[in-house]
């Protein structure tokens, strides 16, 4: 039940203190047994479509796999955690209103015509090697595969009437993981000018588009209550769940 994770990486090492782009780095291979990324396995998994903060923007390093791009993701992926929900996806910084992806996955959306839809690189999402893979897998079996910007509205109205049919993730630990429920705060519109449904389920199916990659469950759309609670009181909470309980924030200045 375990692949080998391969995860290559390096650090600056110099002798130095100060900003500047390091000269002496070291370089390391992590090699480790890799189970099940997530608790439920390969059951699905509830993502949280953030509207209020962004993990990359244009003209950064969102597309590099540097370690400082996963900082900006840990917040509303504590938020997340507490309303019930496995992870997060980010819309584009522009409009808010286009996928990206997971806080450490690619997105694909299945459409009931049999092609599939990824949202396009760039510059700010990752090249993921998973992704890419998945690419030509389809490619490859004479699946439809379109690189392009994806509107949140357009998955939502399309999950509605039926026109998508799966949306799955991807990564290099997370393998291929069915998405089984979106959800988003309740102020939102989408495209129809419709509200979605608060509450919608629906029992995995598989559509057997791409036969050599596990494909989806039939994904649910629903909504939820932004976190009343003021922003201090949250950033409070989010840092000591990441220093543990008994930690303090000081703001000073």
């Amino acid at each position: 039940g375990s692949s080998l994770y391969l995860r290559p990486f390096m650090f600056a090492s110099e002798e130095f203190v100060g900003v500047h782009p390091a000269g002496v780095v070291d370089y390391y291979v992590i090699g480790s047994p890799s189970g099940p990324y997530f608790k439920g396995g390969l059951s699905g998994v509830a993502i949280w479509v953030e509207r209020e903060y962004h993990r990359a923007g244009p003209g950064g390093t969102g597309s590099a796999k540097a370690g400082g791009n996963y900082a900006a993701s840990l917040l509303p992926q504590i938020q997340a955690e507490a309303k019930g929900f496995s992870q997060v996806c980010f819309l584009d910084t522009y409009e808010g209103k286009y996928l990206e992806e997971l806080g450490g996955m690619n997105m694909f959306v299945v459409m009931a015509d049999g092609s599939v839809r990824t949202p396009e690189l760039s510059g700010v999402i990752l090249e993921g090697c998973t992704r890419s893979a998945i690419l030509r897998l389809l490619r490859d079996d004479g699946v439809g595969v379109f690189e392009e910007r994806i509107a949140l509205s357009e998955v939502v109205d399309g999950i509605r009437s039926g026109a998508v049919s799966e949306v799955f993730a991807c990564g290099t630990a997370a393998v291929v993981t069915p998405i089984t429920r979106l959800a988003t705060t309740s102020t939102w519109r989408s495209r129809s000018g419709r509200r979605p449904a608060r509450s919608t389920s629906a029992s995995p199916t598989s559509s057997g588009v791409a036969p050599r990659i596990p494909t989806a469950g039939r994904t649910a759309w629903s909504e939820h209550d932004r976190l009343k609670e003021p922003r201090p009181r949250r950033l409070r909470e989010a840092v000591a769940s990441l220093c543990g309980r008994d930690a303090k924030l000081v703001v000073t200045g």
